[in-house]
């Protein structure tokens, strides 16, 4: 009777941990857009990168960098041809 007790009361605790659900996780990116978010307001700071040692503290976006998208759509961002950030 003891073992069923335990039993009953592990199977309990595995219901309640199965039934509660972790939120769904926060994002800060827009669902549409995404490209041209990237472009324009990206935060180059937020993530190491090669721009780190270019980077200055006012220097946080590729428009910053003086780098302006060749295409952007709603999940593709592209940079071609010559950039300032270089220079």
């Amino acid at each position: 009777m003891k073992h069923y007790r335990i039993l009953a009361g592990n199977l309990c605790c595995l219901m309640l941990a199965t039934a509660a659900q972790a939120a769904p996780p926060t994002t800060y990116f827009p669902a549409t857009g995404l490209g041209s978010f990237l472009a324009e307001k990206f935060d180059l700071a937020s993530i190491r990168s090669s721009f780190g040692p270019r980077r200055t503290p006012a220097m946080r976006t590729f428009a910053d960098f003086g780098m302006k998208p060749s295409k952007a759509t709603d999940d593709t961002v592209s940079f071609e041809g010559k950039t300032g950030f270089m220079n």
